[in-house]
């Protein structure tokens, strides 16, 4: 008789732990992109920065993320050289100097990315330009063309 109890509370619990993750999952991946989201539009204005601080500057074509960090744009007790360092241990890369200039960062997945894009181009993001054909999600990667 007790083991047909046991039984049965697990069974409950497992429903209501699977009932839980369904309705919380969604809470959890739009923390996520926020999360992401404020740290792509942090990387977007420090690569912004530099490129108008150092429009003159020899050099500028080859500036990348390491850079940006080396020399203060962005926090070097967050930050490295980009590789497996954004809020989900993904990739950041920014170019400053390239012709256009853009930022590329590693959602983790497609839906991420998707809404990503849609914020950067519909938000209208400080320092991107929204309306550039080369904006765009390529699976998980993320990029943008900064202004």
């Amino acid at each position: 008789m007790n083991q047909v109890a046991i039984v049965f509370g697990l069974i409950v619990t497992a429903v209501v732990g699977i009932g839980a993750y369904t309705a919380l999952a969604p809470l959890v991946t739009q923390s996520e992109n926020r999360n992401m989201e404020a740290e792509i539009i942090n990387v977007i204005n420090a690569t912004s920065e530099y490129r108008w601080v150092n429009r003159n500057a020899a050099g500028l074509a080859t500036a990348d993320f390491e850079e940006l960090v080396d020399n203060g744009y962005l926090d070097t007790d967050l930050y490295d050289d980009g590789t497996d360092e954004s809020v989900i241990e993904t990739t950041i890369t920014a170019a400053p100097g390239a012709t256009p200039p853009t930022v590329t960062y590693d959602a983790g997945d497609t839906q991420s990315c998707g809404w990503l894009l849609d914020r950067a181009e519909n938000a209208r993001w400080v320092n991107v330009d929204a309306d550039n054909a080369a904006n765009a999600c390529n699976t998980n990667t993320l990029t943008v063309v900064i202004e």
